[in-house]
């Protein structure tokens, strides 16, 4: 049995978060999207994940090209998922079509 398939989709992934960089002004921005987004992520605790429950991520902001910012499923804010790291590779296109849009605003320089 092959992944092939497998392998292409996370070849895209890596493709499509490496040009979120390439469409932001510069490194070390931290932008607020026009409207939130929702990305979606497996619950972890500790060093393992808890399961294959998804749960959805409100984001809010976007730093340094990568770090995403927002709030969990349980209203806790968060500034660590990375794009590379989001489940859903339609997410990941989602906030790159957002960005080449220019659908955000500069909040500052980081």
């Amino acid at each position: 049995m092959t992944n092939h398939y497998v392998n292409k989709v996370a070849e895209l992934h890596v493709i499509l978060s490496n040009k979120i960089k390439d469409v932001l002004p510069c490194k070390g921005i931290l932008i607020e999207f026009d409207e939130p987004i929702v990305i979606y992520q497996s619950i972890w605790e500790g060093d393992g994940e808890v399961g294959h429950i998804k749960v959805p991520y409100i984001c809010k902001t976007l730093k340094s090209f990568e770090f995403l910012g927002g709030v969990d499923a349980y209203d806790a804010e968060f500034e660590v998922v990375s794009t590379i790291d989001v489940e859903d590779i339609m997410s990941v296109a989602h906030i790159l079509d957002i960005v080449t849009a220019k659908k955000y605003k500069i909040l500052n320089y980081v």
